[in-house]
């Protein structure tokens, strides 16, 4: 059983034969567990890489309308909805959704509408592509096919 409270609300689980896989959403990182043990072998902290950090940077909002943001976790979140905020607040950036597994190569999708390939054992990244600059956007579900 793997038991981390900092995957609380993560998302794409995989398990291969050795290593259980989690994107750790609000931890903007990608959690690698031993199967057998169930111990954290490695966390890979994507804004640890610099051209993730520079996208993370211009996709951010304001310190204003993150301030408004929070109001949706306080006991203030009905007028919060009902004066329609969140329409005007940006979703968050970095939001780590997608991911698959492929030899020893990880691919992870985040907000906004981007997609890593980090080597699995060493967190080196290999490539980056980011298909839009909208940070509503973000890498769902992820599927590479070779």
């Amino acid at each position: 059983m793997l038991r981390d409270p900092g995957i609380k609300g993560s998302h794409n689980l995989i398990i291969d034969q050795q290593d259980i896989i989690v994107c750790d959403t609000m931890g903007h990182s990608v959690k690698i567990f031993d199967r057998a043990s169930s111990e954290l072998r490695r966390r890979i902290h994507l804004p640890d890489i610099p051209q993730v950090t520079r996208i993370k940077r211009r996709s951010e909002a304001s310190p204003l309308m993150k301030n408004i943001g929070k109001l949706k976790h306080t006991p203030l979140k009905k007028a919060y909805y009902k004066m329609r905020l969140d329409k005007a607040v940006p979703a968050l950036p970095l939001f780590v959704r997608g991911s698959d597994a492929v030899d020893d190569f990880l691919f992870v999708g985040f907000s906004p509408a981007t997609v890593v390939m980090v080597h699995r054992h060493t967190g080196e990244l290999i490539d980056i592509h980011q298909f839009s600059n909208d940070v509503f956007a973000c890498v769902h579900g992820l599927r590479v096919v070779h």
